[in-house]
């Protein structure tokens, strides 16, 4: 059985990559399980899902903990303890990754000893990939680097897109990416399967007090704490020459990352960004653009 696990943030559309890939495989004739984990929906948040593929029924449920193959669709996930994917994965994981860094770079700076893919989707339009259309690159990534011949992935791409009410023409301009970003990754890894169902132990459910089990807040709010800036590999620059001071970007900010200077211009706070694009799509006069954010 070859377990992948992918990774991703809220908004670039990983659950979807885990249906083209899961649905791809199971037209190569495999059995499959496939399941995205998240909390509340939040765009920018951490993000995970897991596939299965085996020639045998899948009996196992549950989280993938050893993957065959780590997929890390956004590198800025590296940045921090508690959400770094790299955690606990065994040094035979081969992990593929969406990174301006070389290979070389990238084992040196993490300290890793596995296997490594990368590609940089730098290279296409930010227009495009900042978009959950990132999904469908992550998920022609990986059923590269799983070899599973594109004709599977078109036809799988037709199926899943179809049923969350694509047109044909976003249908066709998605397999287009898809097909380059194919072709732009060289596997030269071989993803290792492994075992089938894993050995548990016994868990035993201790009671507890209502008072200490249920959810009760008793903190002050800590959320601005949470820099959320490494959340996006994008950021929004406004064209003050054109600004209107219509304060549409500071209405519609759901993260409180806009603040105004002492003129009335629109001022980003970019440790709170995430970088979640709204405030450009809402911009009546289209003065804000995205452009790749500087993480060193």
């Amino acid at each position: 059985m070859i377990n992948v696990s992918l990774h991703g943030r809220g908004g670039q559309g990983i659950k979807t990559a885990s249906h083209i890939i899961g649905t791809a495989a199971f037209l190569s004739g495999s059995y499959v399980q496939d399941q995205p984990l998240y909390g509340a929906e939040r765009r920018g948040a951490p993000i995970s899902a897991y596939v299965r593929i085996s020639r045998q029924p899948i009996l196992e449920r549950g989280t993938i903990e050893n993957p065959s193959l780590q997929v890390i669709s956004d590198d800025s996930l590296l940045e921090s303890a508690a959400d770094n994917p790299l955690e606990k994965i065994r040094e035979s994981t081969v992990v593929l990754i969406n990174t301006s860094l070389t290979k070389s770079d990238l084992a040196s700076k993490y300290s890793l000893k596995n296997p490594l893919i990368v590609f940089d989707l730098a290279k296409f339009d930010p227009e495009i990939i900042s978009r959950p259309t990132l999904g469908i690159a992550v998920a022609a990534a990986t059923c590269r680097t799983l070899e599973m011949d594109f004709d599977l992935v078109r036809q799988s791409m037709i199926k899943e897109l179809s049923g969350i009410h694509l047109d044909k023409d976003d249908i066709a301009m998605s397999i287009d990416l898809a097909k380059r970003v194919y072709d732009m990754v060289t596997h030269g890894e071989t993803v290792m399967e492994v075992s089938g169902i894993r050995e548990s132990g016994i868990f035993e459910m201790k009671f507890h007090n209502p008072a200490v089990s249920t959810c009760s807040i008793t903190a002050t709010g800590n959320s601005m704490l949470r820099e959320r800036g490494r959340w996006s590999g994008f950021q929004p620059i406004i064209d003050y020459e054109r600004c209107t001071k219509c304060m549409i970007c500071y209405v519609y900010c759901p993260d409180s990352a806009y603040t105004f200077d002492s003129k009335g211009y629109p001022v980003v706070n970019y440790d709170a960004c995430k970088g979640c694009n709204i405030c450009q799509t809402e911009c009546p006069v289209k003065v804000i653009t995205l452009v790749k954010r500087n993480k060193t």
